[in-house]
C-alpha cells in the first residue's frame, strides 16, 4: 500500500510542510459495526450451529464481513489526510477499498478559513471540523472530527502567507 505522500506527485521544490488526518473518533462508528459483525456471532453460535451447515455458513460469513468492514476501516483511515505544502493543500480522501478521491488546491485559490466545534462531544473530546472556502464563492472543502482545529487554521493561513511572500 502507497503512503500519503506517494499518492501525490511532489513539484520540484515542493516540500510537505504538514500533514492532517482525521482523529480515531471520526472512524468510532464504521470500527464498532465492524467488531460487533465480528463479536456477535459468538454469542448466537449455539442457535447458529444447532441449525446445522446454514447456521455455520452464516456464522462465518458474518465474521468475515466484519474483518472485511475493519479492514476497509484501516484503509480508508490510512490513507485519507490533509496536505499542506508550500505551494498548495491537497485533501486526499479514500472511500473504500479502491474509491480515492483527491483535491489540490493552489493557496490563490483560498477565500477564507473558518473552524467550527459542532457538538458537546467534540467539545469534550478536543475535536472540531476546518472550512476552507475558495474563491468561486460555491466550493469548500470540509476537514472533519480534527484534533487542534484552530491551529489547524492558523497553519493554513501561515502556509498561504509563506506562499504568497515567496511569489514576490
Amino acid at each position: 500500500m502507497a503512503s500519503i505522500e506517494n499518492i501525490i506527485n511532489l513539484n520540484r521544490g515542493e516540500v510537505i510542510e504538514l500533514q492532517v488526518g482525521r482523529s480515531l473518533w471520526a472512524w468510532f462508528w464504521p470500527a464498532t459495526l465492524a467488531c460487533l459483525l465480528i463479536v456477535a456471532p459468538f454469542f448466537a453460535m449455539y442457535p447458529l450451529f444447532s441449525i446445522g451447515i446454514i447456521g455455520i455458513i452464516i456464522y462465518l460469513i458474518l465474521i468475515c464481513l466484519g474483518l472485511i468492514l475493519l479492514l476497509r476501516v484501516y484503509v480508508c483511515k490510512k490513507n485519507t489526510a490533509f496536505l499542506m505544502t508550500n505551494y498548495r493543500i491537497t485533501d486526499i480522501e479514500q472511500r473504500g477499498f479502491i474509491n480515492r478521491v483527491a483535491l489540490e488546491i493552489p493557496y490563490d485559490k483560498i477565500k477564507s478559513v473558518q473552524y467550527v466545534r459542532s457538538n458537546i462531544a467534540d467539545l469534550f473530546l478536543g475535536l472540531g471540523d476546518v472550512y476552507v472556502y475558495l474563491t468561486d464563492n460555491i466550493s469548500k472543502i470540509k476537514l472533519s472530527k480534527v484534533r487542534n482545529y484552530k491551529d489547524v487554521a492558523g497553519d493554513i493561513y501561515e502556509c498561504r502567507r509563506r506562499y504568497y511572500n515567496e511569489k514576490k
